[in-house]
């Protein structure tokens, strides 16, 4: 009796210790066995460079600059926004324009900047010199009118370079706020104000010999490069 007892807590004892050392031996398994690979998820995107400062019209499509700051031919706005800029960069325009006609002097320099090829902002201070007219009008010798002109053009529809062959004109609205240093005066000629607004539209239409276009940038013009694609058709 007392000899089968030990020997059923001998075997007890074993099973026991066989347990245990197949429950490290799993554990250990576990600890050494490579974790699971995730499910692979979609491929990162790459970065894409924008440059704020591409310049990507062709010639002379950012209009000159007119003498109240805009851009335009000179004496009137055009519907053209200033600067080369493509519809996804800043672009920017200075001038300077003199003026003398033996009895008088202008003076006009001003800056534009061009937004995304839709908005336009502009500034021009303009310096009118009476000279001996001033003296014979009793304002005295080389009286001078100084203004400030303000400006701001919005694009509305259209585009000068993807609709030239067609009838749509580029149109644009755009207003501009004037200050003149010479109240006084202006009130003692008849003039009730010395500021105000100007507000205008303008509608733009360039015509393009398409195919010699084409050739010329094909051989390398190098004011713009081959592929220009302002000279392709607008995507449908």
């Amino acid at each position: 009796m007392g000899l089968r007892t030990v020997t059923a807590t001998a075997i007890r004892w074993k099973t026991a210790g066989l347990a245990v050392i197949v429950a490290a031996i799993a554990t250990a398994a576990q600890a050494q066995a490579p974790a699971p690979t995730p499910p692979p998820g979609p491929a990162p995107t790459p970065a894409v460079s924008v440059d704020l400062f591409d310049s990507g019209k062709l010639l002379a499509t950012s209009g000159v600059s007119q003498i109240e700051g805009a851009a335009g031919g000179g004496l009137t706005p055009w519907a053209l926004i200033t600067g080369y800029e493509t519809r996804d960069a800043i672009g920017a325009n200075g001038h300077y324009t003199f003026v003398h006609t033996g009895s008088y002097t202008l003076h006009s320099a001003g800056a534009s900047l061009g937004l995304f090829d839709r908005v336009e902002l502009s500034y021009a201070r303009e310096i009118f010199d009476t000279r001996k007219v001033g003296g014979k009008l009793g304002l005295g010798n080389g009286f001078t009118f100084n203004e400030d002109v303000f400006g701001a053009k919005l694009r509305v529809a259209g585009d000068a370079v993807y609709d030239q062959d067609t009838l749509m004109p580029q149109t644009a609205v755009g207003l501009q706020y004037k200050r003149n240093d010479q109240g006084a005066v202006i009130h003692a000629i008849g003039g009730k104000s010395a500021e105000g607004v100007d507000f205008y539209g303008s509608a733009t239409k360039l015509f393009l010999d398409q195919k010699r276009a084409v050739e010329r940038h094909g051989a390398g013009d190098p004011r713009q490069p081959a592929g220009d694609p302002r000279l392709r058709r607008r995507p449908q």
